[in-house]
């Protein structure tokens, strides 16, 4: 029998909160990401994604709330404590943000001087992995964006990081590109890097993350463990039933039925329940009282599973 280890923290957000210009742009979000690991968040645009990543990187002012790092203390009461953490953090923005003037790798060294253990034979070899080796005297302002976003991902593996941040990185990249990239990137993960994926791409991060969380109006508004999503990837058969009280209609139909029943916003979700079960459940709602705002399907499509989670919100009844 396998021991198993304890996952180790490597990044833990508490209550954090950017304020600008009096406008939330992100609003007491709270998060944790082990050494490890891949998470992913997800959410429409605008929703705050970038806006939390950029402020992790102090890219942005964090208005409130804390950071921890490696298991140690970088922010905290209004107050940078460490600011050494980015060091040990690849990030990638999309869309990708360089030096327009200087060449492919000019760029490239003029960041690696800040990273401790940079190798020129590690990017050279990424260089020709992702078809830009040509193209390192060329200056960043005549690279397609394609080619701009190759080069952002390719950054992002050098100097064995203990943190990739990705913003958007599968956004218009072919598939040979996109399988090389997560092959390189598991790689890293199987070594102990943490991950940070935003996107509103759930389809390759379902695949890819151990957790998932969505986000909209700038909060943290569900999430979804290996587990959880693991049933996204084999079920298709979601009915949900969108109601007033989802938790307490949920008991009851837990008590009655022998289905599987989830709760997601204001919406239970019943697995590969029959049509007769179904009917039968609407039935007995409504004899109970209940209101019934709409009944529909779920596949396991980003934008219905997204639609799911995040529209209309509600915290548990008390």
């Amino acid at each position: 029998m396998k021991n198993s280890q304890p996952k180790e923290e490597l990044l833990r957000v508490e209550n954090l909160s950017v304020l600008v210009n009096k406008k939330f742009l992100v609003q007491d979000v709270s998060l944790s990401l082990n050494k490890g690991e891949i998470l992913g968040i997800v959410g429409k645009n605008s929703s705050g994604k970038t806006s939390l990543i950029k402020a992790i990187v102090r890219a942005l002012p964090i208005s409130e709330g804390e950071v921890y790092f490696d298991g140690k203390v970088v922010y905290k009461d209004k107050q940078e404590i460490d600011s050494s953490y980015v060091a040990d953090i690849n990030t990638a923005l999309d869309p990708p943000m360089f030096y327009k003037w200087q060449t492919v790798l000019e760029n490239i060294k003029f960041i690696a001087n800040f990273k401790t253990n940079y190798s020129q034979e590690e990017v050279y070899e990424l260089l020709k992995e992702f078809d830009l080796f040509k193209k390192r005297h060329t200056r960043v302002m005549k690279l397609t964006y394609f080619e701009k976003k190759k080069m952002s991902l390719l950054l992002c593996l050098i100097s064995s990081p203990k943190l990739i941040i990705l913003d958007e990185p599968f956004r218009g990249l072919d598939d040979d590109t996109i399988t090389k990239f997560k092959h390189k990137l598991q790689a890293l993960v199987a070594h102990g890097t943490g991950v940070l994926i935003v996107s509103n791409d759930f389809k390759n991060m379902k695949a890819m993350c151990s957790n998932v969380l969505f986000m909209e109006n700038r909060q943290i508004k569900a999430s979804l463990d290996a587990k959880e999503i693991s049933k996204f990837k084999r079920l298709d058969n979601y009915t949900y039933i969108r109601t007033k009280y989802p938790h307490y209609a949920a008991q009851l139909i837990k008590n009655c039925y022998r289905i599987g029943v989830k709760i997601m916003g204001n919406r239970v979700l019943l697995m590969n329940a029959t049509e007769e079960q179904v009917s039968s459940i609407i039935r007995f709602l409504t004899d109970k009282k209940f209101i019934i705002y709409d009944i529909g399907q779920l596949t396991n499509e980003a934008e219905e599973i997204f639609a799911s989670l995040t529209p209309n919100f509600r915290e548990e009844e008390k």
